[in-house]
């Protein structure tokens, strides 16, 4: 999964958009030989200094035949103007961002899953 781009969206009342909006560009690629049918998990966006500015749900319900590339153009969100960690994505340049995406489950066609385990703390 990588975010090929990402652009401001103000919002605009006469389309019913009531709120600035950040548009994704995000390109799933299926290294596997199955088929898959989903992808659940998180997009981390931290800044250059690796700082976390935001993390954001994902998941994809469409299909990504095996060894191709699905691209999504309209995964989004809305911004909040009163949170710093929505102004700070939206204000950030792509390019000075470093992405990460943290996988919980990918459900192949054939109905087999493949589940992340979540970390545990251990005692302290």
């Amino acid at each position: 999964m990588s975010v090929v781009s990402k652009t401001f969206v103000p919002k605009n009342v006469n389309a019913e958009q009531f709120s600035d909006r950040v548009q994704f560009v995000i390109a799933v690629q299926n290294k596997t030989a199955r088929d898959i049918a989903g992808v659940k998990g998180d997009i981390e966006f931290d800044d250059m200094f690796g700082t976390e500015i935001k993390s954001i749900e994902f998941s994809l319900d469409q299909s990504v035949r095996a060894g191709q590339i699905a691209t999504l153009s309209n995964y989004g969100m809305d911004l909040n103007q009163f949170e710093d960690s929505d102004n700070k994505l939206a204000q950030t340049d792509l390019g000075k961002m470093k992405v990460t995406f943290h996988p919980q489950m990918i459900v192949f066609s054939d109905g087999a899953k493949l589940v992340v385990p979540t970390e545990t703390a251990g005692p302290s």
